[in-house]
């Protein structure tokens, strides 16, 4: 009788020691992929600084506007290019040129897929220019 309750005892040890290594195991796996959800999240909080403007942008086939994700960008037109700095605020786009010539502007801007309206103005005096997203 002693033989068997030994020979007992030595099985439920062993099945004891393979249930706490496969709990080891899950509990390593668990930890593994919450340190890669963290580090993903991390990588993805620093290379996504860019703004939802970046790209190029073209308004009736002559007039783009070019915004570099960053805060800085260039309307490209037939005769000239006028650099500029961009704020975003909400949906409030606000355009400083370097150049004088060129006048800042101030939008209301939304972004469906690969079309962005600028609006401007106020009441009967609103404006809507619509540009769409170049491939690059």
């Amino acid at each position: 009788m002693d033989e068997y309750t030994d020979r007992q005892w030595k099985s439920h040890r062993k099945n004891k020691q393979k249930r706490v290594i496969w709990q080891y195991l899950a509990f390593s796996i668990l930890v593994m992929l919450v340190v890669l959800c963290v580090v993903w999240l991390v990588y993805h909080m620093i290379t996504s600084g860019k703004d939802e403007l970046e790209g190029t942008w073209d308004i009736d086939g002559v007039t783009v506007y070019q915004f570099d994700g960053e805060g800085s960008g260039v309307l490209l037109l037939p005769s000239a290019e006028y650099r500029f700095q961009y704020n975003l605020q909400g949906q409030r786009l606000t355009i400083d040129f370097a150049d004088q010539d060129a006048g800042d502007a101030e939008y209301e801007y939304k972004r469906k897929g690969d079309t962005l309206v600028f609006i401007t103005g106020q009441g009967s005096h609103t404006q809507k220019i619509t540009l769409n997203k170049l491939k690059e």
